[in-house]
């Protein structure tokens, strides 16, 4: 699955760069000032791509762009899906069989505390009284 996910990462990236660039060449051909303003302003692209949405070229360029900027997106969804499929930081990670656990450990979550295996050695914590 990590395969297909990064595939469609890749795919994607190459198509929306691809449709962005050849926004670029389509604003170069409209007008040098539509050039730099596509290439300069911020949202000046999306504007491009409205004032001259009746050519056919400028409507694939679009939808080239954004159907790869929706594979990206589509990438990054599912890779974020899969990692939360993992366990989470506040189970233990051995599920209920404890008999995994190394001897006189008790999991973090049974007592509320921290175990001690975990605490940086040469660090003494105060007691409760204390």
């Amino acid at each position: 699955m990590p395969f297909i996910i990064l595939a469609l990462l890749f795919l994607g990236a190459i198509l929306s760069i691809v449709g962005g660039l050849w926004g670029l060449v389509l604003a170069f051909s409209d007008h040098f000032l539509w050039g730099l303003a596509y290439l300069l302003v911020p949202f000046a692209s999306l504007a491009f791509f409205i004032m001259r949405w009746g050519r056919k070229s400028v409507r694939q360029a679009f939808w080239l762009w954004l159907s790869g900027f929706g594979m990206v997106l589509l990438s990054l969804l599912l890779s974020a899906l899969i990692g939360q499929s993992l366990p989470s930081p506040t189970s233990s990670g051995f599920g209920d069989d404890l008999s995994q656990l190394p001897e006189g450990t008790v999991p973090e979550a049974a007592t509320g505390q921290p175990s001690a295996a975990l605490e940086p050695s040469g660090v003494l914590r105060p007691q409760n009284g204390e």
